[in-house]
C-alpha cells in the first residue's frame, strides 16, 4: 500500500476510534432507558423475558399477567431462544444493572457488526481506504448510536443479516455437498435469533439457491425443503412442550395490517412509506442518503459519459448487490417504519456501496474519480459534524432526564416498601420500569392490558385479577401517551386510592426535543396505594 492511502486509512481508523470512545461515553443514560423510541418499554420487557427464559426455559414475557404475551408469543417471534441465552447469561452473574447488562451486549454486536463490515468487504476485494471509509460512515450515524445503546436484540439482527448478504454470494456451485441443507435449515434457525432475520432474508435464500442450480435438481428441491420443515417441525415441537401452544403468531397475528406490502398500490398509503422512510434515513444515517446521492449520479456519469455498467463487475459482487436489494425489499414493503428497523439493513445497504464505490473508482478515469472522492469527503464531513450536534444534544439532556428519572423512582420505591413489609406487587408505566424492575417487587406493566387471554375481561377485570397494591404513573409534559398518565388506571379503581408520592421534573423523553427549553417543561410522577 502507497503512503498516501495509509495515511488515510490510519485517519479514517482513528476517526472511527474517536467515534466509538464519544459513542460508548452515553452507553448507559442515552437514549433514556425504555424510550420513546421503542414501544411500550421494550428495553424491560425484553431482558425481563431474557431473564425468565434463562431461569425456566419459558420465553414469555412476565411482567404482563393476563395477555397472551404471558403465555407464548409464537413460532415467528416466540424462538428466539439463542439471542435469550446471550442476553439473559450475564443476568445469572448481575442481579441489578438488568438494562445497562443488556445495553452492554447490544454494543458488543454492534462492534462486531463494523468488524464483520470490514472483513466481508475485504472478501469481495474492497480497497483498505473504502473499508475504513466504510466502518467510520456506519459508526458516525445516529442509527448505530441509538440502537447500540439499548437493551434489545436489534444490533444482532442487523449483523446477522449482513454477514447472511455478504457470505451467501460467495457460495459457488462447485462441489454443492450439503449446501441445499445447509440453505434450507437457514429458515428455522434464523428464528432462534429474531423472526425478523427470516422476514428480511427469505428472498435472497430463494434467490441464491436458484443461482446455485438448487431448483434444477428435484433431489435438492426435497432436501432442501425437508430440513427447512424438519427445522420448523422442532421449533415448533419445542413450543408445545415448554408452553404448550403450537402457535405460529400467537399475539402477533393481527400484525399483518401494518404492512406496507397489505396498503400496496394506495397512493396516501404508499406515499406515508416512501416519505417516513426518507425522513428515518435522513435524521438517523444522513450520510448514507448523501452518499447514495452521489452513487446514483456517478453511475449514470459512467453509464453515459464512458459506458461502464455494473454488470462488469464480478460475478460474486453482482448476487451480493441483488442479495442487498432482496433484503432492502422486504424491509420497505413487510416491516412497518419504526426508526429502529433501519439497524437491520443498514449495514447491508452500507456494504454494498463500498462495493459500488470501489468499482467505480476502478473504472472511472482519474478527474472523474476525484470529483467523486471530493463528494464523498464533503458527505462524511457533514455526517460527522450532524452525528456529533445530535449525540451531544441526546447525551446532555439524557443525562438530566436519567438522573432526575432514577432519583424520583428511587424515592417511590422506597416510599412504597416503607408502607409494605412484604414483596409488593407494583403496576408502573414505562417511565419508572428500568428502575423498578431491579427492585424485589412483582412487577406488572402496562402491557398486561394488550392482547388479553379473556377477550371479554375489561381493563377493570385485568386491574382487580392482577391483584396490585402500588401503582407508579407518570403524567408527562407532553401528553402524547395516555398509557402512561393517571388514565391507565380505571377510574373506579383510581377513586379508591391513595396517593403516597409525588415528584415533578424532567422525568422521561416522550415527546422531548431533548434542547435546553423543553427539559424545562416538567412531567409529574406518582404513586398509589390499592389497599
Amino acid at each position: 500500500m502507497k503512503l498516501i492511502p495509509r495515511l488515510t486509512v490510519m485517519l479514517l481508523l482513528m476517526l472511527t476510534a474517536v467515534v466509538l470512545i464519544s459513542n460508548v461515553r452515553y452507553l448507559y443514560i442515552a437514549p433514556v432507558a425504555n424510550s420513546f423510541n421503542w414501544w411500550q418499554g421494550d428495553e424491560t420487557w425484553l431482558m425481563a423475558e431474557a431473564n425468565h427464559f434463562i431461569h425456566t426455559a419459558h420465553y414469555i414475557n412476565p411482567l404482563a399477567p393476563g395477555s397472551a404475551y404471558s403465555e407464548c408469543s409464537g413460532l415467528l417471534f416466540g424462538s428466539c431462544y439463542v439471542t435469550a441465552t446471550i442476553y439473559g447469561i450475564p443476568l445469572l452473574l448481575i442481579k441489578s444493572h438488568t438494562i445497562d447488562a443488556g445495553r452492554t451486549v447490544s454494543w458488543v454486536f454492534a462492534l462486531w457488526t463494523l468488524l464483520a463490515l470490514w472483513l466481508i468487504a475485504k472478501r469481495y476485494r474492497v480497497p483498505p481506504v473504502l473499508r475504513a471509509f466504510g466502518c467510520l460512515l456506519f459508526a458516525s450515524t445516529l442509527c448505530f448510536f441509538i440502537t447500540s445503546h439499548c437493551a434489545r436484540s436489534d444490533t444482532l439482527v442487523g449483523l446477522s443479516i449482513l454477514i447472511i448478504v455478504g457470505c451467501l454470494p460467495l457460495m459457488d456451485k462447485k462441489s454443492l455437498g450439503n449446501k441445499d441443507i445447509y440453505l434450507g435449515l437457514l429458515f428455522p434457525c434464523s428464528l432462534l435469533l429474531n423472526g425478523h432475520i427470516l422476514i428480511h432474508t427469505f428472498l435472497l435464500i430463494v434467490y441464491i439457491s436458484l443461482s446455485l442450480g438448487t431448483f434444477r435438481n428435484g433431489k435438492s428441491i426435497v432436501r432442501m425443503a425437508g430440513a427447512a420443515l424438519a427445522g420448523f417441525v422442532v421449533l415448533l415441537m419445542i413450543q408445545e412442550i415448554l408452553l404448550g401452544s403450537s402457535s405460529l403468531l400467537g399475539p402477533f397475528s393481527g400484525s399483518s395490517g401494518r404492512m406496507p406490502i397489505m396498503r400496496l398500490f394506495h397512493p396516501k398509503a404508499d406515499m406515508a412509506n416512501v416519505s417516513w422512510r426518507l425522513f428515518i434515513v435522513n435524521a438517523w444515517a444522513p450520510a448514507v442518503l448523501w452518499i447514495s446521492i452521489v452513487i446514483v449520479v456517478s453511475m449514470m456519469w459512467a453509464r453515459v459519459r464512458f459506458n461502464i455498467r455494473l454488470s462488469g463487475m464480478e460475478p460474486a459482487a453482482q448476487r451480493m448487490l441483488i442479495g442487498a436489494i432482496l433484503v432492502i425489499f422486504p424491509s420497505l414493503f413487510l416491516e412497518y417504519y419504526e426508526p429502529r428497523y433501519l439497524i437491520y439493513v443498514l449495514p447491508t445497504i452500507i456494504l454494498s456501496f463500498i462495493l459500488i464505490l470501489s468499482y467505480l473508482l476502478k473504472t472511472l478515469p482519474r478527474s472523474s474519480t476525484i470529483v467523486v472522492r471530493i463528494a464523498l469527503i464533503v458527505c462524511m464531513t457533514g455526517g460527522l459534524w450532524r452525528y456529533w450536534i445530535d449525540t451531544s444534544t441526546i447525551g446532555t439532556g439524557a443525562e438530566k432526564i436519567t438522573a432526575t428519572n432514577n432519583e424520583a423512582v428511587k424515592e417511590a420505591l422506597a416510599t412504597i416498601h416503607t408502607r409494605h413489609p412484604g414483596v409488593p406487587r407494583i403496576y408502573s408505566t414505562v417511565t419508572a420500569e428500568g428502575v423498578a424492575m431491579d427492585d424485589s417487587c412483582i412487577l406488572i406493566t402496562p402491557i398486561m392490558y394488550y392482547q388479553p387471554i379473556d377477550a371479554e375481561a375489561t381493563r377493570e377485570d385485568l386491574w382487580k385479577r392482577a391483584k396490585i397494591d402500588y401503582a407508579i404513573v407518570c403524567n408527562p409534559a407532553h401528553s402524547l401517551d395516555w398509557n402512561e398518565t393517571d388514565s391507565c388506571i380505571d377510574w373506579r379503581d383510581r377513586s379508591n386510592a391513595k396517593m403516597i408520592f409525588e415528584r415533578v421534573g424532567p422525568l422521561w423523553d416522550i415527546g422531548r426535543s431533548y434542547d435546553a427549553n423543553d427539559l424545562k417543561l416538567l412531567d409529574t410522577l406518582r404513586v398509589y396505594e390499592f389497599r
